[in-house]
């Protein structure tokens, strides 16, 4: 799945949403 990055807007894949939340980072879906 892909997921929207509205703190620094661009698209992410779901690993890459994993990882933001590694560091804490909230995703929402596109």
């Amino acid at each position: 799945s892909i997921y929207y990055d509205s703190i620094v807007d661009h698209l992410v894949t779901a690993t890459g949403a994993t990882e933001a939340k590694i560091l804490g980072v909230i995703y929402t879906p596109a």
